[in-house]
């Protein structure tokens, strides 16, 4: 899961990149997040924690 965050922060400052023709086009955004989306839902929550444990602070 470590490797996708680090997949994601890379392409979010990409995306932040002070000159506009170096920063992705949206499409190239999307294709990265779904080639690096989990490939099922539990991936997302480790083994001790509950759907509720990881809810909104609020």
């Amino acid at each position: 899961m470590e490797e996708g965050l680090v997949q994601a922060l890379k392409l979010a400052m990409g995306c932040c990149a002070p000159v506009a023709s170096v920063r992705p086009t949206i499409d190239e955004v999307v294709k990265q997040l779904e080639e690096n989306r989990p490939r099922n839902r539990s991936a997302l929550y480790s083994p001790t924690e509950t759907r509720s444990e990881i809810g909104t602070p609020f």
